[in-house]
């Protein structure tokens, strides 16, 4: 199933993520056609390009079936069969937008996760975003991937390419963000710091300077 990402970031002691458990999306299903009542068929998750699971499911009129196998930690297999039901709720500008109802509390939630076996909210999975349980550092990197992917043409090859139709000025600004905080992971990466105060320390420096500037 596209669009689900895994991995940690440099973080020491982090708690699991919604980002890093298996999940469905209702967007990514709608997207692709299988919102749709009488269909049949297997959703499967990849981490690093390999498989890393896969679940049957049938759909009907008031939600979606999942069908599956799960083992918990040292015990034995178990089949499941779990009905997630939808609701539709009025858009703003005409229309109406489906939501799962989660089998835990009854909430509506765009994304369900696996993490003890049923495919819950990340309320009843007690689970943060990736977003709530960085460091500094995650935070910055994080943000400077945020920001090459929006001004270089094929980021992800060290390669400086101005993004097409994008203002000279504007790139020469961004693209000197870019180098502070590509400068200051890489500082922290070589160091190895054992606190972040020195990294404040430098980011209010060079937030001083662009306010003076």
């Amino acid at each position: 199933m596209g669009g689900i990402g895994s991995g940690r970031g440099l973080g020491w002691n982090k708690r699991t993520t919604l980002e890093e458990i298996i999940k469905i999306d209702i967007r990514y299903l709608k997207k692709q056609g299988l919102l749709r009542p009488s269909l049949y068929g297997r959703l499967s998750w990849t981490c690093g390009g390999d498989d890393s699971g896969n679940i049957n499911y049938c759909t009907h009129n008031e939600g979606i079936e999942l069908i599956y196998r799960y083992r918990p930690a040292g015990g034995e297999w178990q089949d499941v069969r779990q009905l997630i039901r939808y609701q539709d709720t009025p858009c703003h500008f005409g229309g109406t937008r489906k939501w799962f109802i989660c089998p835990g509390c009854s909430r509506r939630a765009g994304v369900l996760g696996s993490e003890t076996g049923l495919f819950l909210c990340r309320h009843c999975n007690q689970l943060p975003y990736a977003s709530q349980s960085e460091g500094k550092i995650d935070r910055m990197i994080r943000a400077r991937d945020k920001l090459g992917k929006r001004i270089f043409h094929g980021n992800g090859n060290y390669e400086f390419c101005k993004r097409k139709g994008m203002h000279r000025t504007t790139y020469e600004k961004l693209l000197k963000r870019y180098c502070e905080l590509d400068w200051v992971i890489d500082h922290w990466i070589a160091t190895k710091l054992g606190s972040l105060e020195g990294l404040e320390h430098y980011m209010q420096q060079v937030n001083s300077g662009d306010r003076a500037a």
